[in-house]
């Protein structure tokens, strides 16, 4: 069963969330142990049909640049809060990358 927010908005399914969240979740372990890794292997793994996985993600760019876009507003929190894995990370935003040469 499917329910709307707002006219025309359809909202996904408890499963299709569920879905979706395995499937990323899967990806992301799967990637990591195998950077190579075919979306048919991560459906495997994940546990749903191909089909599922391609309503998802369309294709392999569309599953990385979610995993990306995850992985950045996770970790946007802990560079604003200046800590990340309890090291301080405000360095980084003053930091001026090194000129060639040596320079200043």
């Amino acid at each position: 069963m499917q329910t709307t927010d707002a006219p025309g908005r359809t909202l996904q399914r408890k499963d299709a969330h569920s879905n979706r969240r395995r499937i990323l979740t899967t990806a992301r372990q799967k990637l990591r142990e195998d950077p190579d890794a075919s979306l048919d292997s991560i459906s495997q793994a994940a546990g749903v049909a191909r089909r599922t996985l391609y309503g998802h993600f369309p294709s392999r760019h569309a599953l990385i640049a979610d995993l990306a876009q995850e992985a950045g507003l996770d970790f946007l929190p802990r560079l604003k809060a200046g800590d990340c894995s309890g090291r301080p990370l405000g360095f980084l935003l003053h930091r001026r990358p090194p000129r060639p040469g040596g320079l200043p």
